[in-house]
């Protein structure tokens, strides 16, 4: 099915419902193409992978993790960074009495124009087809991509 900019969704794309039924995935990033024509998936980030990579290189990785940002988030938030590109991301954040299926949308005001003009027109139709989906934040910059920001945004909700 074709979205906005006449981006369209890889129908190929499982990741995401292998993470809404809990099969083993622990988060999923999602970028358009090379073409810009298509959202595909970029990470699929496999259970235990996040505390393994944080025991063999986080406390030596440029992104810092915050207080209490579980090593999933802190995996998921470094990898958005490195891209340096707009991300789709979807993570479960965990709440005392409820987990909640969060998409962040990370637009960073360096990315590229055109780009931006891309995800930007795209991530409601793209929220769409994701069923299940209990909000969407917008991320413009570090600090509207920490933990604590989003954690806070949906705790109430």
């Amino acid at each position: 099915m074709a979205l906005s900019a006449n981006l369209a969704v890889n129908s190929s794309c499982t990741a995401y419902d292998n993470l809404k039924m809990s099969k083993n995935v622990e988060f999923v990033i999602f970028k358009a193409n090379d073409s810009n024509k298509e959202i595909v998936v970029d990470f699929e980030a496999t259970l235990g992978s996040s505390q393994e990579f944080w025991d063999d290189y986080g406390a030596n990785n440029k992104i810092v993790r915050e207080k209490d940002e579980p090593v999933e988030y802190w995996n998921m938030r470094r990898m958005i960074l490195e891209s340096k590109e707009p991300r789709y991301a979807v993570i479960f954040i965990q709440y005392p009495t409820k987990n909640k299926l969060i998409m962040i949308f990370w637009c960073p005001g360096y990315s590229v124009p055109r780009l931006k003009m891309v995800y930007s027109s795209t991530k409601n139709d793209f929220k769409n087809r994701l069923e299940g989906i209990q909000g969407i934040q917008q991320c413009n910059d570090m600090d509207e991509l920490s933990y604590a920001e989003i954690y806070k945004a949906y705790s109430k909700a």
